[in-house]
């Protein structure tokens, strides 16, 4: 990692560890919502919710590790918007 996070989502899939969103040292967000979680559910990797520092996220995207790319795969609705998710097993 090329700077320190805080508040990023991370998570194992296929062997790799992967972090999305944050902020870095000076509070500025980098390329994703900061706050997001992370999870892997059923053999895929998926990112929900967060905040870009303005707006409270209501998605979910999957990523495509054959391609490197993530995808819309759907809107999430919460009471608690930009919360935190957890998968237990």
């Amino acid at each position: 990692m090329l700077s320190p996070r805080e508040s990023a989502g991370c998570a194992v899939y296929l062997g790799h560890l992967y972090m999305a969103g944050g902020k870095d040292e000076l509070k500025l967000e980098l390329h994703a919502a900061a706050k997001i979680s992370l999870l892997v559910f059923n053999g895929a990797l998926l990112a929900v919710g967060g905040s870009d520092g303005f707006t409270h996220l209501k998605t979910t995207e999957v990523y495509s590790h054959e391609n490197n790319t993530w995808r819309h795969f759907g809107s999430i609705k919460s009471k608690h918007p930009g919360g935190r998710v957890a998968a237990l097993c």
